[in-house]
């Protein structure tokens, strides 16, 4: 945050991100929202909801998470 004598009031919003800061929190999220899936998933096999994980590991495919035989795996990309 910045001070307020160092804010110019005659701009509007903030100032862009450069690319490289950009590219670094993007990142930041999307390992984030993966480990949260992962927590999610975990749980839900640990609750015997099997079908329910399933889904939302098809659901969300980017994290990169299927379910098999009751475990939380890492998918691996056939390319």
């Amino acid at each position: 945050m910045e001070k307020i004598g160092v804010i110019d009031v005659w701009t509007k919003g903030r100032s862009p991100l450069p690319d490289a800061k950009r590219e670094k929190l993007e990142s930041q999220n999307a390992l984030k929202q993966k480990e949260e899936g992962y927590e999610q998933l975990r749980e839900l096999c640990h609750l015997g909801e099997y079908d329910l994980a399933t889904q939302l590991a098809n659901r969300f495919p980017h994290w990169g998470y299927r379910i098999s035989d009751g475990i939380v795996v890492e998918q691996i990309e056939d390319s």
